[in-house]
């Protein structure tokens, strides 16, 4: 329902603003479904299915937003707080019983929690 609400109103407001960010330049809808689409692309290379779980761990930002919608938009997400601390994250990963993680930049740390599950 929501990937098709997104790709609705990118093909009638390609161009209109989607997500508005102080400090951030604007995604108009057209960026937002080719987001979307990519995200759907990589889950699908992941053999990621619509009702299995993506653990996502991103500080707030436009890009976690997007992260979110194309998350969403083809599974279901469970955002989580990035100041978690490592006993944290592994209680909601294994209680999640998350499919795939996926993480902001610069979080390689969390990366290797996730393979010694």
């Amino acid at each position: 329902m929501l990937r098709q609400l997104i790709r609705d109103r990118a093909q009638r407001f390609p161009e209109a603003p989607a997500i508005l960010a102080p400090g951030y330049g604007a995604l108009d809808y057209g960026g937002l479904q080719s987001v979307v689409d990519r995200v759907g692309a990589a889950l699908a290379r992941f053999g990621i299915e619509p009702a299995e779980r993506v653990a996502l761990v991103c500080s707030n930002s436009p890009q976690a937003a997007t992260a979110f919608l194309g998350i969403a938009a083809h599974a279901a997400c469970a955002p989580l707080n990035p100041s978690y601390q490592a006993a944290e994250f592994e209680f909601y990963l294994t209680d999640l019983r998350a499919r795939a993680l996926m993480v902001e930049a610069g979080m390689e740390w969390l990366r290797a929690l996730w393979r010694r599950r």
